[in-house]
């Protein structure tokens, strides 16, 4: 059982001595920086990934892989020689396939469950072709030298979640 070129096809799923695992990624980067006036910069990067993880002990499985992009570009303008603008755009996405084969998953903390021994726990078995992620994200900072060694930082991020509809506004 398993996913094409995820090489899970020779791995015994039900031996109980079996123990391991494997993670492999893969990168591709590159990143372009321009003076585009004498107040203005920009850098645009882009990066391309694969990621195949897999993971057993005993009858417990689990492995995922896929390409994954990070792309961001970002634009500072020295509005004066105390103040300097930063602004930028960035994207992630991660188009993955997976199998798990394990206890049923609990809440993150606090799980009275948590301390059960895995013999009484609910195995449960999962197979997706189509984990997709995208987070794409926008941000803005000011940079204030009020003096020569004292630089002010605020600003905000925010974040899009499509999968749920949520957005982060961060400071």
């Amino acid at each position: 059982a398993g996913l094409d070129g995820l090489h899970v096809d020779s791995v015994r799923l039900v031996d109980e001595g079996d123990v391991g695992g494997a993670i492999q990624f893969h990168r591709l980067q590159t990143s372009l920086r321009s003076q585009l006036s004498s107040t203005t910069s920009q850098e645009l990067v882009l990066a391309l990934n694969t990621i195949n993880i897999e993971q057993r002990f005993g009858e417990l499985f689990q492995a995922i892989k896929g390409p994954e992009v990070h792309a961001r570009g970002e634009w500072s303008f020295e509005l004066s020689d105390w103040l300097r603008l930063t602004t930028g755009l960035e994207f992630y996405g991660w188009w993955a396939e997976g199998v798990y084969r394990g206890p049923q998953p609990t809440q993150n903390e606090g799980s009275p469950r948590d301390s059960d021994p895995l013999a009484s726990q609910r195995i449960i078995s999962v197979e997706d072709d189509n984990l997709t992620e995208i987070r794409p994200a926008a941000y803005f900072d000011f940079g204030i030298r009020p003096v020569k060694n004292l630089l002010l930082v605020p600003g905000v991020r925010a974040d899009f979640y499509p999968g749920t509809g949520d957005v982060t506004i961060d400071p």
